[in-house]
């Protein structure tokens, strides 16, 4: 594990890494927390790299400047940034040149998502998209509008037009596989957003699945994840298994 590692030059530009102790990685997981845009702190996930990581996946967990200090579209040049930065330093670090997979929660579902459906921050960064594997979203609010709301007008008042910060306006079917998964019981992040871009990348051509596991809420889909909570739903189950569908990227 390497920690506080500089993929910029800013306080908030930093990101931790998991590798195995031993064997080569199956793959490289680059996992984007929630937080509403606001806060967070990838030293907060640390039980979910060493998950990923004992069952045999390196892992990426970045921090990104967030609001008020800074809004749209800084905190998805800082994902872009970083996720270039990995490329640039997978031998220094013993991380996987392929398959890479972006994973987020919330918030980070909204920005990986956006990464592959907004090419731009990607091509900005000179990362070809194609190198993305497979992505996973947990609880992402891919369809909503941020200036509906007043927890997010402010944070994304400055996209122009706002479909540009808008994951389900994006998709052109071109993104890789996607498994789209989401609780029942989520009131901070309605389902629709989750069976509306599925619906809108399968008609595109592209290829997205969706789960909704009854009496979970927002924050219990991570919670399941945990190696002692894993009865409440397959969450962690069902990753794995469609980790182990995905084929190294071109």
């Amino acid at each position: 594990m390497h920690f506080d590692i500089p993929y910029g030059d800013h306080p908030r530009q930093k990101i931790d890494l998991y590798v195995p102790d031993e064997g080569k990685p199956k793959a490289l997981i680059f996992y984007l927390y929630g937080g509403s845009w606001r806060d967070g702190n990838r030293g907060l996930y640390r039980m979910l790299g060493r998950t990923f990581d004992s069952a045999g996946y390196a892992v990426a967990i970045p921090d990104y400047r967030t609001y008020p200090e800074v809004k749209y579209p800084f905190f998805m040049e800082d994902a872009a940034l970083a996720l270039a930065w990995i490329e640039s330093h997978v031998r220094d670090y013993g991380l996987p040149d392929r398959p890479i997979i972006l994973v987020g929660h919330s918030a980070g579902a909204h920005m990986a998502a956006l990464l592959l459906t907004n090419t731009r921050f990607l091509l900005d960064q000179e990362f070809d998209q194609a190198r993305i594997a497979g992505f996973v979203g947990l609880a992402g609010p891919y369809s909503f509008n941020p200036l509906e709301f007043d927890t997010t007008v402010d944070v994304f008042r400055t996209a122009m037009p706002i479909e540009d910060a808008m994951p389900i306006k994006n998709v052109n079917g071109g993104e890789p596989p996607m498994l789209l998964l989401h609780g029942d019981d989520d009131t901070t992040v309605y389902t629709r957003n989750t069976k509306e871009m599925a619906k809108a990348v399968n008609a595109a051509g592209g290829s997205a699945r969706q789960i909704i596991y009854p009496g979970i809420g927002h924050i219990g889909i991570l919670f399941a994840m945990h190696p002692l909570l894993r009865w409440r739903a397959p969450v962690f189950k069902d990753m794995m298994a469609f980790l182990e569908t995905l084929k190294p990227a071109s």
